[in-house]
């Protein structure tokens, strides 16, 4: 029996393989289209990885805020009652 796979296997790129590719796309004049091809991906697939920089870029600037917690001890508030 042959087996026919479905398709070709997703890819796993390394952290740095995608800061590189991202990086070359934002250089002044670079071609999406052409980055993308040079690499063997779809210019979404590099769209999305622009994207999802950008986003990381932005949390990492904005400061954390807290939210203060109030914490009920339901056991005294009961007894309380009484």
């Amino acid at each position: 029996m042959e087996v026919i796979p479905a398709g070709p296997a997703r890819r796993q790129w390394s952290a740095e393989a995608k800061a590189r590719i991202v990086a070359a796309s934002f250089e002044p004049g670079s071609n999406i289209a052409e980055i993308a091809r040079t690499h063997d991906l779809v210019p979404q697939q590099l769209y999305a990885w622009r994207h999802d920089s950008l986003r990381a870029q932005r949390l990492a600037h904005e400061p954390l805020n807290f939210v203060p917690a109030i914490v009920d001890d339901p056991v005294s508030s009961l007894f309380s009652a009484f």
